[in-house]
């Protein structure tokens, strides 16, 4: 009967030892599935975090150049209402000067038709004369 207890004993020893280790391999194999299982699931989410970051980078640099551009944007306006100002102004002047150009020649011409010797002399100081074939010298021609 010593016997059969050892024995019973010592197939109850071997059995605690064969589940013990088929416990630690099935936890080692649990354990290499979470890993996998947790791999793969971090790998999309690895890159869409990634690529999140990314579109914030250029989000940030689109806004920042969108800055630039629209006040570049607002100097070019002004300068070009500026050219245009000083565009309308040079018009002006030009109509002003070819009034006196006119209002010079109408008074040469009646210059020309009173009766007196300085004639020649208030005609050539003037600044307009009259050449061989009637046409007027202009001050900005």
């Amino acid at each position: 009967m010593d016997q059969t207890v050892r024995d019973h004993h010592h197939q109850q020893a071997s059995a605690r030892l064969s589940r013990e280790r088929a416990k630690a391999e099935t936890s080692a194999a649990f354990s290499n599935l979470s890993d996998v299982l947790v791999e793969t699931v971090n790998l999309p989410v690895a890159v869409a975090f990634r690529s999140q970051q990314e579109i914030e980078s250029l989000e940030k640099s689109v806004l920042a150049e969108s800055k630039a551009f629209a006040a570049n944007t607002k100097k070019w306006l002004a300068l070009v209402a500026k050219l245009n100002s000083s565009l309308k102004e040079l018009g002006d002047v030009e109509n002003w000067a070819n009034a006196i150009e006119n209002d010079v020649s109408v008074v040469v011409d009646v210059l020309s038709q009173v009766p007196g010797g300085s004639n020649a002399s208030i005609a050539s100081t003037s600044g307009t004369s009259r050449s061989a074939t009637g046409s007027r010298n202009s001050l900005f021609s």
